[in-house]
């Protein structure tokens, strides 16, 4: 049995299984012509692959909800559990590399009179370049913990109210933890998903990062932090767009194919 891995859609495959865990317009349609007559797809955060920390602590979080957010009735079953928290903690991770310092602009954003009450907590990529100016933001700044690399985010997503990120993996873990976010897409191929993401109301997309400056952050941060609502509508859209049971469907999936022996 052969698992194969894409979000380009750019190549044929010789496969049984194809996973392509992104949101895209007509995503069956990508795949039509690049594989196999038999091959069945996989397609939509419903697969997302993710460490099984995130289901987990996504079980303890009273702001991770089943219940469907536009549903009136739903909304009526539990008002407590959809109250939503005021923003008081503030979660910044923009990927390993982060050559642009879309974190250092995010923390000079974070560093306005009027937001830096806020705590943050900013993980830092192990190959950031801007780790000694990323340090002295902090400091000036005060109120911010800085993380090395980490296993996993999960337990810092279950603390925060709010999350500046990069599409990508990640997306799906703030997702799983129904952790209201404002994206910045890092990489071309990261624009459509995040387009699409927030055509949908599960993220809130800042745009490309070459055009999104340290003002444009403030802003948003500001704006978001000041509406409980849209933070409750993302909080729940976007936990209902990723389970955390991801890998265990693409699991399921591979063993209804039986195993090959080899002679």
């Amino acid at each position: 049995m052969i698992l194969a891995i894409d979000d380009l859609a750019n190549r044929r495959h010789a496969c049984d299984l194809l996973l392509d865990q992104n949101v895209a317009p007509n995503a069956e349609a990508r795949y039509a012509d690049r594989l196999p007559a038999s091959a069945q797809c996989l397609l939509g955060p419903r697969y997302a692959l993710l460490r099984p920390e995130y289901a987990e602590v996504r079980q303890r979080l009273r702001r991770c909800t089943s219940a469907n957010p536009s549903d009136p009735e739903a909304q009526r079953d539990d008002p407590g559990q959809r109250e939503q928290q005021p923003v008081r903690r503030v979660l910044i991770f923009l990927g390993g590399t982060d050559l642009d310092d879309l974190s250092g602009r995010a923390l000079e954003a974070l560093s306005a009179p009027d937001l830096a009450a806020l705590s943050v907590d900013l993980v830092i990529g192990a190959n950031n370049p801007h780790r000694e100016r990323l340090t002295a933001l902090a400091q000036t700044r005060g109120n911010t913990q800085l993380h090395p690399p980490r296993p996993h985010l999960a337990d810092l997503m279950a603390e925060a109210d709010l999350a500046i990120g990069a599409g990508g993996t990640t997306t799906w873990e703030r997702c799983c933890l129904g952790l209201p976010s404002l994206v910045i897409s890092i990489a071309e191929n990261q624009r459509p998903a995040c387009e699409a993401l927030a055509a949908a109301g599960v993220i809130a997309y800042l745009g490309h990062q070459d055009s999104v400056t340290t003002e444009r952050l403030r802003d948003a941060i500001q704006t978001l932090r000041n509406d409980a609502q849209q933070r409750q509508r993302l909080s729940a859209v976007s936990a209902a767009c990723v389970d955390g049971s991801g890998a265990r469907r693409v699991n399921l999936a591979m063993q209804r194919f039986p195993t090959t022996r080899m002679p």
